[in-house]
């Protein structure tokens, strides 16, 4: 089947960067065209949308996103059909690139976002706006140097991440502790 994710107040042709299905079997995606998160039911019935995403994870039925040029994830809750309108928001001391999940709580990549650009990434592990650990790592490392360049991370499990760079994708193997990065396992 196809369905039509566009509203009838986008600008743009959509251009979905990201979707999620949640527990209560609800669909939410990322439309970077228009700036947007949309809700749908299973059956892709528009529900409801919100402005300016640039990258989303759920945790359960909870929302993070991280916004292009703002130092902060933004966290809500699907509210019954709707999004919810109690959002909360994190302030952050580096620019979020990408949210994801570890082990139900956010692991947050941040760096620089467009190809090309050169910066240095950080890696914390946050519950809501506290952050559990920062993941640390030797850039002096052959193996490791790589990392600067990442600009999409997940977990395959409490002690594995993968990261997106610009030309290759790369598991990292992090301590029990989740506080550093020990070595690098696959590339």
């Amino acid at each position: 089947m196809i369905h039509n994710v566009r509203s009838r107040s986008d600008k743009n042709t959509c251009s979905v960067s990201s979707i999620r299905l949640l527990k209560n079997v609800h669909i939410v995606l990322t439309d970077c065209a228009n700036l947007k998160i949309k809700l749908f039911s299973n059956k892709f019935d528009y529900i409801d949308e919100m402005q300016q995403p640039f990258d989303m994870c759920n945790i359960d039925n909870e929302i993070y996103v991280c916004c292009e040029n703002m130092k902060k994830i933004y966290h809500f809750a699907i509210n019954g059909k709707n999004l919810s309108s109690n959002l909360r928001s994190y302030v952050t001391r580096n620019q979020p690139i990408c949210v994801s999940e570890i082990d139900s709580e956010l692991i947050v990549l941040f760096g620089k976002r467009k190809l090309g650009e050169d910066g240095n990434v950080n890696i914390e592990i946050r519950n809501g706006g506290s952050i559990r650990t920062r993941i640390t790592y030797a850039s002096s490392d052959k193996d490791l140097k790589g990392i600067k360049d990442a600009k999409k991370i997940i977990s395959l499990q409490s002690t594995e991440i993968l990261l997106a760079e610009n030309d290759r994708v790369t598991c990292y193997e992090i301590d029990q502790n989740r506080c550093k990065i020990v070595k690098r396992r696959w590339w």
